[in-house]
């Protein structure tokens, strides 16, 4: 009725402002007033989940973002909203069907693509991540954190070759950073590949010979492949520096020590 659609107006207005000046619990009630009078209007639904999802009532944050979103599915907003309520308090699968319903309604939206790619990528799904990951290359959207995990998940499988493909795009993105060049190095060491591993870490260490970190990571190669020649200048080196820590100074004698292809 008219008298309904006018109180139902009043109590959207007044909640929204109570929202905005703070008083949070007075606003709960009158959105949950909102649905009393129509149950059919997303609104309500939409703000009840991005109140409870703040004062991290589960159940109903979930409960009203599913009402929101699937009361309007064509709402790039809503599906979104639902997905990061899904994401903190469900899971990723869950958040997926969201995110997706999203993307769908603004195919253009490189942070729903970053979201997504980012969740395949955790999922181990990197077939359906790749696509998604060449699209926010091109764009230059793709952050360092989802290189990693995609390198880490790689390495897990087994699949170094890939690993190490993804880790030269890191390096082509970031060229500045040394630990990316090692991460490659230490990659290389793991197939076995020692003289690539070896040459990495030497380039490094003649463009950056005070980079204490580079030094020791190839250190820590030659002793876990138990290979210590030539290591006396290296291993001298890292002692003396004074940009090496004292836990770092002792853990590398622990190490060496306890190593009886090294201890003479």
């Amino acid at each position: 009725t008219v008298k309904d659609d006018n109180r139902y107006e009043y109590y959207l207005m007044e909640a929204i402002r109570q929202k905005y000046s703070g008083q949070i619990g007075n606003a709960a009630g009158l959105f949950e007033k909102c649905i009393e009078l129509d149950r059919s209007r997303p609104v309500p639904y939409y703000e009840l989940s991005q109140i409870y999802a703040g004062m991290n009532y589960q159940e109903k944050a979930v409960k009203y973002a599913r009402i929101a979103a699937n009361s309007d599915r064509k709402s790039f907003w809503y599906q979104l909203s639902a997905g990061s309520v899904f994401l903190d308090f469900v899971g990723r699968d869950s958040a997926l069907v969201y995110f997706k319903r999203a993307l769908v309604n603004n195919p253009e939206s490189l942070e729903v693509k970053r979201v997504i790619a980012g969740l395949y990528t955790e999922n181990r799904e990197n077939e359906k991540a790749d696509s998604l990951i060449s699209e926010l290359e091109e764009a230059g959207a793709i952050d360092e954190q989802m290189y990693l995990i995609m390198i880490s998940n790689y390495m897990e499988e087994g699949n170094t070759e890939e690993a190490a493909n993804r880790t030269m795009m890191l390096i082509e993105k970031y060229p500045s950073e040394i630990r990316y060049r090692a991460l490659l190095a230490e990659i290389y060491s793991e197939t076995g590949d020692i003289q690539k591993s070896d040459s990495i870490y030497k380039n490094i260490l003649v463009s950056n010979p005070d980079e204490i970190n580079a030094k020791i990571l190839m250190l820590g190669s030659r002793i876990k492949r138990g290979n210590y020649d030539g290591t006396d200048q290296l291993i001298n080196g890292i002692i003396a520096s004074e940009h090496t820590s004292k836990e770092q100074k002792a853990g590398i004698i622990r190490e060496l020590t306890l190593d009886s292809s090294y201890v003479k």
